[in-house]
């Protein structure tokens, strides 16, 4: 439980406009959750099937979650 709560306390101090904002960590009936700011989009697989996704947006896209993905892994977020 000590371990979850700080894990949250770190995703909590993230901040980086390519993550969602964490708000709090709790537990209800023994059972850890997250309290998480709401990102009004749909899912890349969702947005593949309805637009064409050429290179260059696709390689846009995966950089943009890459670097989101080394700001939490800076933080020592896996």
């Amino acid at each position: 439980r000590a371990l979850l709560a700080a894990e949250g306390k770190v995703l909590a101090e993230l901040n980086h406009p390519g993550l969602a904002r964490v708000y709090d960590l709790d537990f209800h009936e023994g059972r850890p959750f997250l309290v998480m700011e709401y990102v009004p989009a749909c899912d890349l697989r969702r947005h593949a099937s309805q637009h064409a996704v050429g290179p260059a947006e696709a390689a846009r896209v995966v950089a943009k979650a890459a670097r989101a993905l080394a700001a939490a892994h800076a933080r020592g977020v896996v």
